[in-house]
């Protein structure tokens, strides 16, 4: 029976050692004051991309999501970003799709056609698992 629970409290503690989101090599797993963190990306990428983030703390939307030795860590997609967060002990709160530039010459002078979105922002809100 001992060794039984013994080897479930080890299993927890590996996986907790393996929970780890670094932003620009500070572990946000570590620091249980950190219950959100937000992620800003261009979700229009067709390669490669590293994801800004927000947690609350100093400067905001200069952070990245990094190794543990500060290396920025490059995503293939969102949902790649999506599934890294959540095998690390986050999970997704909400998400928003954000127009940040316009071509308001678009069109034929219609107001439901004059405007053509041409940029966008993605921005996702993850929780901590407790």
């Amino acid at each position: 029976m001992k060794k039984t629970l013994s080897l479930i409290a080890l299993c927890f503690a590996i996986n907790a050692i393996h929970a780890q989101v670094f932003v620009n090599g500070t572990n946000l797993n570590a620091d249980s004051t950190i219950m959100y963190f937000e992620i800003n990306y261009d979700p229009r990428s067709a390669f490669f991309f590293t994801a800004e983030v927000d947690y609350g703390k100093g400067d905001s939307w200069r952070r990245h999501i990094t190794d543990s030795t500060g290396k920025k860590i490059r995503f293939n997609s969102g949902v790649d970003l999506l599934n890294f967060i959540t095998k690390n002990g986050w999970k997704l709160a909400d998400r928003q799709f954000i127009p940040t530039k316009y071509d308001h010459s678009a069109g034929t002078g219609n107001l439901s056609s004059s405007i053509e979105i041409k940029e966008i922002r993605m921005y996702v809100l993850f929780e901590r698992i407790r």
